[in-house]
């Protein structure tokens, strides 16, 4: 595993807002842990790791980031003095940031996704002595705190209580970033949650851990295929940088003659627009004097209409005189032949009372008669009453009786129709037994025969 490997995951291990050494204070949350009860060898080993790791960190400076834990990419590529190659590493950089995510197996640790577009990452790789070197020890004391952490019994407590494995394969989740070479096997790594009832130190050692494992599991799958397979991509990625630049250079160009030609479009646009104001002066010059004249006529017009409508009120009001007088006439003869016709009226509704008068006597005298023979209805209706109740218990003893004749006759022919079957059967056995006797007789008398005559 490379530097820059190891440089990734303790910058994504780095969840504090501190921006300094963070890391290496997840590494310090386990030790209250410790302490707070018997610790093992193993733990005690544990221990010292951490704090060897702690120091090492201390000591090369490796999360020296203000927001981000990673080593930059983008501070080596300056100093190379190399402009694409910087800006292709950032890219890459930023890119590798978001790609890590959390996965693990069951009981031997945890163990990482890694997505497709960790192929697309480049690894650093430096010749110098220093480099070499904090590898190898990075290394070292990764594996042998990943060994200690298998043998103490407290950190195998510690996982359990805080770790969720979902026995589910997740091999088929098309997040899993492993490599290419693995990524079909169905015992890929199976998911596993963090619980949500951590506390907050041990929620970020955890997260440490997990982070840990997954890029070691991702070097450890690595094919030579896989690497060839990142090379390749990669040397694609330069090459298509170079042919982005260079459109963008000939776009550039062609953007300058864009300009050039839309300065020379302004100009005449300019020129045409002052000659369409001009014209637009004039216009509205001779809209005025046209309105103007237009006003004139419209007033000479309206005087005249003026004076015949005064000449056509005067001829109306000399009217209106004379339809007055004849309306007060015609008034007069009105009322004449309303009082005429109230007169009238009046003696009509006199004559409508008295034959009222007359209809309320005729209908009083049926009234009593209706009344009169409604009470002779009623006791007819009662007589029948009683003569329906009386006809209702014969009717149901006449009904009884027919039922009881009805079930005799139907008992009677029932036994009829038996008689007729047995006769019937009887009379069919005493055939078939006679016929029976007339072929054993025949018999008899040919077998007689047969043996007179040998």
């Amino acid at each position: 595993m490379s530097w820059q490997s190891m440089g990734e995951v303790m910058h994504h291990a780095a969840l504090c807002p501190s921006p300094r050494n963070s890391s290496s204070r997840h590494l310090r949350c386990l030790r209250p842990f410790m302490l707070n009860q018997e610790c093992s060898k193993e733990d005690e080993d544990l221990h010292i790791l951490i704090s060897e790791f702690e120091e090492l960190a201390e000591k090369y400076d490796i999360f020296a980031c203000n927001n981000c834990t990673q080593p930059t990419i983008e501070a080596k590529h300056k100093k190379r003095g190399k402009t694409q190659e910087k800006e292709f590493e950032d890219a890459f950089g930023q890119q590798d940031c978001d790609s890590i995510k959390l996965s693990g197996n069951s009981s031997q640790g945890f163990e990482v996704e890694a997505t497709h577009q960790r192929f697309a990452n480049q690894e650093v790789q430096t010749n110098s002595v220093g480099k070499s070197e904090l590898q190898d020890e990075l290394l070292h004391l990764t594996r042998q705190i990943a060994k200690k952490m298998n043998q103490s019994p407290y950190a195998k407590e510690l996982m359990q209580q805080i770790v969720a494995v979902n026995p589910k394969s997740s091999y088929s989740d098309s997040l899993l970033n492993l490599p290419y070479s693995v990524f079909r096997r169905t015992e890929s790594v199976p998911e596993i949650t963090l619980l949500s009832t951590l506390e907050e130190q041990k929620h970020n050692f955890m997260t440490l851990l997990l982070r840990l494992r997954s890029v070691c599991f991702a070097e450890l799958l690595s094919t030579p295929e896989d690497r060839k397979r990142k090379k390749k991509f990669v040397k694609e990625i330069h090459v298509r940088l170079n042919e982005s630049l260079d459109r963008i250079e000939k776009l550039s160009q062609e953007l300058d003659q864009l300009n050039e030609r839309n300065k020379r479009e302004d100009e005449k646009t300019s020129n045409r627009v002052e000659s369409l104001q001009n014209e637009m002066n004039n216009l509205q010059n001779y809209m005025k004097a046209r309105v103007k004249r237009t006003v004139d006529e419209e007033q000479q017009r309206k005087n005249l209409i003026l004076q015949k409508s005064q000449e056509k009120q005067t001829e109306l009001e000399k009217e209106l005189h004379g339809l007055k007088a004849s309306y007060s006439k015609l008034v007069e003869d009105n009322q004449k032949v309303e009082v005429r016709q109230r007169n009238q009226v009046y003696k009509m509704e006199t004559e409508l009372e008295s034959v009222i008068q007359k209809f309320d006597r005729e209908m009083m005298a049926l009234q009593s008669e209706y009344d009169q023979l409604d009470e002779e209805y009623t006791n007819d209706k009662l007589e029948l009453t009683e003569l329906e109740e009386k006809f209702s218990t014969l009717e149901e003893e006449y009904l009884k009786i027919m039922e009881k004749r009805r079930l005799e006759e139907e008992k009677r022919k029932q036994e009829e129709e038996e008689q007729r079957v047995l006769e019937e059967g009887v009379t069919m056995i005493q055939a078939f037994w006679r016929s029976y006797q007339t072929r054993k007789a025949v018999r008899g008398r040919r077998d007689g025969s047969q043996k007179r005559k040998r």
